[in-house]
Formats: C-alpha cells, structure tokens, sequence
C-alpha cells in the first residue's frame, strides 16, 4: 500500500501504540486525521489508580494527550461522545453476561461495535471523509495471493488480533 496522497483515520486512544501508528503514517506520506471516542459520562464513579482502563475519568488525560499528539504532527483531531452508545452497547451486554453466570470481554464488544463501528459511522456523517482506519491494535498482517490476512502479532503476550 503507498499513500499516493490518501487518507487514513487513526483512532488515537492516548496510548503509546496509537499515537506510533499516527506518527508512522504520517512520516509515510498519508494525509492522517485523529479520532477519539469520548465514552465516559461519570454517571459512574470510579476510583481510578496511576495506571487508568480505557472507561473511566482518566479519559480526559488521553484526549489530551491525543490533542497533543495531534498539533506536533499538524494534524486534524475530532473527538466523538459516544457515551450513550457504550453505556447501550457495551456496558449493559456486561451487565447481562454477567448476571447469567458468563464472563463478558467488553474490549471485544467495544472494539467491534464503537471503534469499527460507531466512531466510523459519527465520523463519516461529521463528512470526515478518509480511505482506511487504523488503530493502535497489536497484531501483523501477510498478503498472499492479492489478499491480506490477520496473523498474530510476533510476540504472543502482546497479541491483539481477538480484538480484529
């Protein structure tokens, strides 16, 4: 894939894998756009340690960051309340998984229905017009016969391609 002047939105988490993914697109020669989805309301409260989740009010110290990230690249940042849409998605299927005795993976909820699904959607109906979406999202890829394939990352520990 070379750039030829397209468009890769990254969904920037704050994180150190996010923001190499924007960094490194960037220096390739993609037009690169930040995206970031605001999903903690504080409706419920939670004590968070030096070492925050994703869900919590540790969110505005990522968006700052991202926002940060996002001026020393020169780069267009959005950032999308989809609050109402994680509490419906992913915290109520935790809720019910968890009361039938199951134990729920709200990352894999999360991941495919917010971040490949409504951050992508809010984006384009914003008229943010990209051609690929990145992510942060530890994992290796292999073309073969004119196709890409999801294979897991080199180190096992690190592997996110469930996530995929």
């Amino acid at each position: 894939m070379t750039p030829q002047k397209k468009t890769v939105a990254v969904g920037l988490s704050g994180g150190v894998d996010s923001s190499l993914v924007a960094a490194l697109l960037k220096h390739q020669g993609y037009n690169v756009i930040g995206l970031t989805m605001e999903i903690y309301d504080g409706a419920i409260k939670i004590q968070e340690t030096e070492k925050h989740a994703c869900y919590g009010p540790g969110e505005e110290e990522d968006i700052e960051l991202s926002t940060e990230l996002c001026k020393k690249l020169d780069i267009p940042y959005h950032v999308f309340d989809l609050a109402k849409e994680y509490e419906a998605t992913v915290l109520d299927y935790f809720k019910a998984e968890y009361l039938v005795g199951r134990t729920p993976n709200p990352c894999v909820v999360c991941n495919h229905a917010l971040k490949f699904g409504f951050l992508v959607d809010r984006a384009k109906e914003a008229g943010i017009e990209f051609d690929y979406f990145a992510t942060g999202h530890y994992a290796q890829t292999e073309e073969k016969d004119g196709k890409v394939y999801l294979k897991k990352a080199k180190d096992s520990t690190k592997d996110q391609t469930y996530f995929l």
